[in-house]
């Protein structure tokens, strides 16, 4: 069990913490891993309280980055991206996961979930910045060198995406 202080209180799952974010400077968002299972870790630093500990439905993974995006249709807590992968060796399940927590905290619905279909060779990782979507991967782990994919972040209706080469605006 890890321990997140005694005015937060204990969680029961999440041995190994990954990705957060922090939206208005109230709600702090956080995956953490234990053995193959990924959760979602809602805070609210206000209160000095664990909102909730929910089972994602992501493969076994490695939530390298978790970001707030807009929030939509009224809801009480934006979306979050969760970049996610089960290891460089097993590129099935790298993607992002666009998330949409309930208000109370309690549920999550995956909206949509984000792939890139290119000739890359290893894992790539995703994060938000404004109206941006970034993919970024070392492509040469010895002499560290990384290349990163600038695309237009799109909230559409479909809840598969797969990017291509041609949906690069930049690279960089």
């Amino acid at each position: 069990k890890a321990f997140v202080g005694d005015e937060f209180g204990t969680l029961s799952h999440a041995t190994n913490s990954q990705g957060f974010d922090i939206y208005n400077d109230r709600y702090l968002f956080c995956c953490c891993a234990e053995n193959d299972d990924c959760y979602l870790i809602t805070f609210d630093l206000e209160n000095k309280t664990i909102i909730s500990e929910i089972a994602l439905n992501i493969p076994s993974c490695h939530a390298n980055n978790v970001n707030c995006g807009k929030v939509i249709n009224g809801n009480k807590y934006p979306l979050l991206y969760i970049s996610a992968s089960t290891s460089i060796s097993d590129q099935s399940s790298v993607g992002c996961y666009v998330l949409q927590l309930s208000d109370d905290g309690q549920n999550v619905t995956t909206v949509q979930t984000i792939t890139f279909n290119s000739s890359y060779k290893d894992q790539i990782d995703f994060y938000i910045d404004g109206d941006k979507l970034y993919g970024y991967w070392v492509k040469d782990r010895t002499n560290k060198i990384t290349d990163i994919y600038e695309f237009d972040l799109l909230i559409t209706d479909k809840s598969n995406v797969v990017l291509t080469d041609d949906d690069i605006l930049s690279t960089h």
